[in-house]
Order: C-alpha cells, then structure tokens, then sequence
C-alpha cells in the first residue's frame, strides 16, 4: 500500500511530496522503497534533487544528526503544468534504532530536496521509525560512539585533595619549626605572630584532607568491609534474563541486612554551549538521567564470616522493550546492572558495571 507523506515548501517554482510502498517499522536489511513526487509551479532548472535518509537526535542535548544513504534523483529542467515522479530505494541501516525517552530521542527520516538556482530550495522530510527485527541476527551498529566498557569511579576529589595538602603542608610545618624555636627562646609574642601566620596554609590542609577523605570515603568503606566480584554477561537482549553473581569475601565479621541486584536505565545528554539555556531549561553540561527498570532481592539478612566467601546468584529480567544501547554525539542511551548490599546504620556497598542492551547477532 503506498503512503503519502506531507508536502515541503510550496512558496518555491516547485513542491515536493515523499510517498513509501508501506507504512513502518521497517527493519535492517529491507529497503525502503517509494517515490518522490514535484509538482512544477514555475519552470525552472534543477542542479539536483536528492533523497537522503538520516538519523536525527532531540532532547536535553545538542541536537546533532548523521545520513546515512544519499540518492541522486534527477538533474535538468522542470516544465509547468506536470507532476513528476522520481522513484527512491534507501537500504534499512542495522542501528541506531529509534528511541523516544524522557529526556534523548533519537528518530530516523526521509529528505527530499532540490537545488533550484535563484530560488528557496524546496524540501520535504518525513520520520520513520527503525526498529530490530526480533530475534533476527544483525551486526547491530550503536552509532558513531563507541559504547562503554567499564564504570571507573572519580578519583578528581582525591587529586583535589592531594594538591591542596601539599601546598599546605610544608608551609605549615615550616612555619610550626620557627613558632616552637622562637618559644623556645622565650619569645612568647613573636611565637604567637608566627604561629597566626598559619591560619592560611592550616585551612589549605583541611580543606585537603576534607576533600581527599570526601573522595576516598567510599573506597575506605568498601576496604573495610571486603572485597567483592560481580559477573555478568556483558550483553543482552531485550525480552532476556540478565543473569549475575555476586562473590563477597568479607575482611571480618559482618552482617547485612540484604543484597538487591537492579538494572538501570541511563540517559546522558550533553549541552556543549557555555553558559547557555535551551528552550527547555538545560543548561550546559552533561546531564545524567536514571531510571531503575528491573529489581531483585537476593539475599536476605545473613551474618558473613571473615574472609569466607559468599556467593549470591541472580536473574534480572529485560524488559521486551527495552531500547537498544546507542552512542552518538550529545546524546547516549546506557545500561548498568547494579549490586547493593544494605547494612542497617551503615552506608551501603555498591558495585556496578555496564550492560550493552542490543539484538542478537555478532
């Protein structure tokens, strides 16, 4: 069944209007098929009529998009009075596919458009959705990006940290030599004035050791308490079962109350303008946006043993449709499995690393 999709601009020598075999989805390894069609208002000489299909991207980050199949159509002169046809066929990409979050989307389209000399450039564009084709192998391809392999945990407050102890503290250990010498010597005044002096580099230091401990707190916590090991496959598919394990070797003694195992979904846009705001109120930077899809408790209250190991099993489900994973410039869709272990009156214990949601293939 053909479908006919939205003119472009009519205020030009000529209107373009896209018409496709068949209304969507449409799956990689199909081709897209159909027609466009340019009703001539003016005569007029056309340098180039295109079809391109592209990817396009929306939302809290920097819009961006990529094309993916570029079709010449036709060069030469247009009469009045016809409508002419220009027959199309575009192969269906294997990724990224279409995605409508919270805050990224990602949606594929179809663009005609022609270089008419001295005049407004007449286009049409139409979205399609691109979508996997079930449990049909393809070489899935996540975008420009490449997606993450590991979830390394900041280290800028310990650097922070470090620099400010270090700039601190030989001036406050010189300056604690000359105040105890000049004591010493009976000066009680001048031991004074010299120790006052050290207010500044006293406050260098404790912001130093505040800021290294603030970045260090968690990995002290999780030296204390052990050391854990969480596997899982790296890649899944919608509709699958995430299955993980999670081996504790505690350094002493302990009790937990429970061990939770949940799938995260996160969007991540970026906002490259300086001190700016879009239409929608995001300001520049890099905004994470998280969404627990899938929790399992499971283990409850136990007593570990020192440096006897525990090992936990769990099996996560993906949900049927859960968007593929996909990198592309300003905007990301990732995936995290996550292990919590809740201690009453105790800070807890996570461990967490990435999962590629994709469709089954190579």
């Amino acid at each position: 069944m053909l479908v006919r999709h939205r003119r472009g601009n009519v205020v030009s020598k000529c209107a373009l209007e896209i018409t496709v075999e068949r209304q969507g989805p449409f799956h990689p390894g199909e081709t897209l098929r159909g027609f466009v069609g340019v009703t001539v208002n003016q005569v007029c000489t056309c340098h180039k009529l295109t079809l391109a299909l592209e990817w396009f991207t929306s939302g809290t980050g920097n819009a961006t998009q990529q094309t993916t199949h570029v079709d010449v159509l036709f060069v030469g002169d247009w009469p009045v009075g016809k409508q002419h046809l220009y027959p199309f066929e575009a192969p269906v990409p294997a990724g990224p596919f279409s995605y409508e979050g919270q805050h990224i989307t990602l949606q594929w389209r179809l663009t005609a458009m022609a270089d008419i000399p001295w005049d407004t450039d007449p286009r049409c564009e139409q979205v399609i959705v691109v979508q996997s084709n079930g449990p049909t192998p393809i070489a899935y391809d996540p975008g420009p990006g490449a997606l993450p392999s590991s979830s390394p945990q900041s280290i800028l407050p310990m650097l922070i940290g470090g620099v400010f102890v270090l700039m601190g503290a030989p001036i406050l250990a010189l300056g604690l030599l000359i105040g105890i010498g000049t004591l010493a010597r009976g000066d009680v005044q001048g031991a004074f004035n010299t120790l006052l002096t050290l207010a500044c580099p006293l406050l260098f230091v404790s912001v130093g050791v505040f800021a290294a401990y603030r970045g260090s707190k968690d990995r002290i916590q999780r030296w204390r308490f052990g050391t854990l090991t969480l596997q899982h496959p790296s890649i899944v598919h919608p509709g699958g079962v995430l299955e993980a394990e999670l081996v504790i070797r505690p350094r002493n003694h302990a009790s937990i109350d429970a061990v939770e195992f949940t799938l995260v979904r996160e969007e991540v846009s970026v906002r490259a303008i300086q001190n700016k705001v879009n239409s929608a109120g995001n300001r520049a930077g890099t905004h994470i946006h998280a969404k627990q899809v899938a929790k399992q408790v499971a283990q409850g209250a136990t007593q570990l043993s020192a440096k006897t190991p525990l090992t936990i099993h769990a099996a996560i489900q993906v949900p049927p449709d859960a968007g593929h994973s996909f990198k592309v410039p300003s905007s990301q869709l990732r995936w995290r499995g996550i292990a919590r272990i809740k201690r009453s009156g105790q800070p807890d214990i996570v461990e967490e690393s990435n999962v590629v949601v994709r469709p089954p293939g190579p």
